[in-house]
């Protein structure tokens, strides 16, 4: 059965911002008995580069159970998903999924791993930075440098998107102040200090 990704996606915004969230990514995964609705969600404006603070606080489990309970009632109102599934909601995670133009521009240049239907350079997956969008015939691209040259991808072409985790950079170890000299080397045998007479040993 063919899941209409996009008409999910139209019901389930409205109802995820009025819980206080915004739906990141939603992804249909269709196993061989069963299939899996997986829905990411974040605060609004939510950024992978900010810690979540008091001011800026992440995705809750509380959050997460609100949405899960709220589109579980909407789909089962009419089965707009006539097989089994089950039904996943989390936060975005280090290694964030793109889908809307909005994050594809609000995250120029990131590092990002895209995923085509058709091959691009040769292959259908790659790394890239994120460049942005720019208009096109039909909707819009998403524009990424593929070794140091800008490729424009048709959004209809993108099969998946996701930016790459954000590393903090390692701690720089603090430098080693100068040595202390090596007291001089000896072969076990005490030698004359120079102020022996002439005498001694006699």
């Amino acid at each position: 059965m063919r899941v209409d990704v996009e008409q999910l996606r139209g019901e389930i915004e409205p109802l995820a911002e009025s819980i206080g969230v915004e739906l990141v990514a939603l992804e249909w995964l269709q196993g061989p008995g069963r299939g899996v609705l997986r829905l990411y969600i974040d605060r609004p404006g939510g950024d992978p580069r900010v810690k979540p603070d008091d001011a800026h606080p992440g995705t809750t489990a509380d959050l997460c159970a609100a949405v899960s309970h709220a589109v579980a009632d909407l789909l089962d109102k009419d089965d707009r998903i006539e097989v089994a599934y089950d039904l996943e909601v989390s936060s975005p995670g280090f290694e964030r999924p793109v889908q809307t133009r909005k994050d594809f521009d609000r995250f120029a240049g990131f590092e990002m791993k895209v995923r085509t239907r058709g091959p691009l350079e040769g292959k259908t997956s790659f790394e890239a930075t994120l460049l942005g969008t720019t208009d096109d015939g039909d909707g819009y691209a998403v524009r990424v440098s593929v070794g140091g040259r800008e490729v424009a991808i048709p959004r209809r072409q993108v099969s998946r998107a996701r930016l790459l985790e954000i590393k903090a950079p390692k701690p720089v170890k603090p430098g080693k102040g100068p040595k202390a000299p090596r007291p001089p080397k000896t072969d076990g045998v005490a030698k004359a200090t120079g102020d022996e007479s002439p005498e001694a040993g006699r």
